[in-house]
């Protein structure tokens, strides 16, 4: 794993929901993409959330 990199639990309580989307959202301001390919089928919804984003907001293009 690089340096900096964070994982994201696989289920968030919901009490966490807001703390997540704080995370999701200082996560994807950094200075580069940390998801640059796509994930796996059975990856988790933040991955994924993580991904659409970057795709969505231009930084990485869909492979």
């Amino acid at each position: 794993m690089a340096d900096g990199a964070v994982v994201l639990p696989a289920h968030i309580p919901r009490h966490f929901y807001g703390v997540a989307w704080t995370l999701l959202h200082l996560i994807e301001t950094g200075p580069n993409p940390v998801v640059t390919t796509a994930p796996e089928p059975d990856a988790n919804e933040w991955h994924q959330r993580l991904y659409d984003r970057a795709v969505f907001g231009g930084l990485i293009s869909r492979t």
